[in-house]
């Protein structure tokens, strides 16, 4: 069985995280620390105004743009809903394009074993838990710590979600566990009661352990990390809520981020085409309504056109379930694949795709091969694409790499030529947006990347074209 890895590092602006997956890039994402607003992040908002038209509010979480929340989200909560009013909230999904995150009351709060979720009483049992017995003992067995323990009081009412690792934990575990995730959730809503709307309630250590565990799966044998303070960071938040995941944390001297190829493959991520491995391609267009994906066969098929075109189309599968979650591309997908004649050979290429989508975190539905030969499909969007996320708007060219994405290149080939001639002094030339960037990292940052460097801003500089040199 093929493996995964999550690497991280520290970058020019951000911490730094990809996952591997049999050697290749499934997930990219820079995590920007203090002011992220991130998927499952808790936020005291404060109400701006009340749509009943619309049948939401927009609530103001310190974004540029307010939340929206669905007014059904407040069911059974007892919540004050004037303008100005403090409100507890998750986020959802994050903003988009011109639109403000989604928003949610149903926090939850996650150990290894047990979850638990707001705005649900009672308990519920993982569906992956099959075995009817097992389920039995757990429904029980939870019972018994709910009335000897309790739900959370306050902003509630809260339910417990029995995940599937509790099927192999030992009782004390989940006792434990149990306890723990109750102290998280009064924690939780002491924070709340003390902060001053907006405010993000989780420190960036617990959101970035967060953003951590959604890319960890049954694969996942390492977290390799280039950071002693972030590993640290790391550690503690998961020695208190998923010890088996603090057990894959390890310390990576060299960069695994240049021997796993991942810049390459981040590049070819923001290309438009994608090569297959027998010579054909696929192409991926992004508009605002859809995506659309082009399956192309790149030569002739030869005399069985049928069975090359169905070779073709079985590879692009894969390659368009790994680069629609790497690119983090949602909403209504069509993809044109080559024209099947045999009925048999259709069914085949959606069980293909389906299989190849089996592992894809994100909620998706497939449709069946339209006599048109095309695929409709849908993918939850959460927040922008890694189009957007890495690069900006500038009229011309369309888009440019944003300056810290550029500044992380720089720090990776300078640490390279450092690796190479250690003790030597250097100096960048870079546009003068990423020398801000890299001039405004932190102390500690500077000092151990940038010691002995000189940062230059070059106005000829393109924003993708710097040096880095000795002197």
């Amino acid at each position: 069985m093929a493996h995964s890895d999550i690497l991280i590092a520290p970058g020019a602006a951000g911490t730094r995280i990809a996952r591997i997956y049999d050697e290749e890039l499934t997930d990219y994402f820079i995590d920007e620390g203090e002011d992220a607003l991130t998927r499952d992040t808790p936020v005291l908002g404060r109400i701006k105004n009340v749509v009943p038209g619309l049948k939401a509010a927009f609530v103001d979480i310190g974004d540029e743009k307010d939340g929206f929340l669905p007014l059904k989200e407040l069911e059974g909560l007892d919540q004050d809903m004037h303008e100005g009013a403090a409100i507890l909230v998750n986020v959802a999904s994050e903003a988009f394009e011109d639109k403000g995150a989604r928003l949610s009351t149903n926090l939850s709060i996650a150990g290894e074993s047990l979850a638990f979720v707001r705005g649900r009483e009672g308990i519920f049992i993982s569906r992956q838990i099959t075995d009817e017995e097992a389920r039995k003992d757990l429904k029980r067995f939870m019972e018994e710590i709910v009335d000897d323990l309790g739900f959370p009081e306050e902003e509630g009412p809260w339910g417990c979600i029995v995940r599937t690792a509790a099927e192999e934990a030992d009782d004390d575990d989940i006792e434990k566990e149990f306890e723990d995730l109750k102290a998280r959730v009064d924690a939780l809503v002491k924070a709340a009661k003390k902060a001053k709307a907006p405010a993000i309630l989780t420190d960036p250590a617990e959101r970035l352990a967060l953003r951590i565990e959604r890319l960890a799966d049954r694969s996942l044998e390492h977290i390799r990390v280039t950071d002693r303070d972030i590993l640290k960071d790391l550690k503690t938040v998961w020695e208190r809520t998923n010890p088996a995941l603090a057990e894959k944390l390890t310390l990576d001297d060299d960069d695994p981020f240049e021997a796993e190829y991942v810049d390459e493959q981040v590049d070819e991520a923001l290309d438009g085409e994608v090569e297959l491995p027998g010579g054909g391609w696929i192409a991926i267009e992004t508009t605002r309504a859809l995506v659309a994906i082009d399956v192309n066969s790149g030569r002739g098929g030869g005399r069985d056109q049928d069975r090359a075109a169905l070779k073709v189309n079985l590879e692009a599968a894969y390659e368009i379930a790994r680069q629609l979650r790497l690119r983090s591309l949602g909403g209504v997908i069509v993809i044109d694949f080559l024209r099947l004649r045999d009925e048999g050979a259709g069914e085949k290429l959606i069980a293909t795709l389906q299989k190849a989508f089996a592992s894809d975190p994100s909620p998706l539905r497939i449709g069946a091969i339209s006599e048109f030969g095309l695929v409709e499909m849908t993918r939850r969007r959460d927040g922008l694409g890694l189009l957007e996320r890495l690069t900006e708007e500038t009229g011309v060219p369309a888009r440019q790499m944003r300056a810290n994405v550029v500044a992380d290149k720089v720090l990776a080939q300078l640490a390279r030529e450092r690796a190479a001639s250690p003790g030597a002094l250097w100096e960048v030339r870079a546009e003068s947006a990423v020398i801000d960037v890299l001039d405004a990292m932190d102390k500690e940052s500077k000092e151990a990347l940038l010691s002995g460097v000189t940062l230059v801003s070059d106005g000829a500089k393109a924003r993708d074209d710097f040096d880095v040199r000795e002197v």
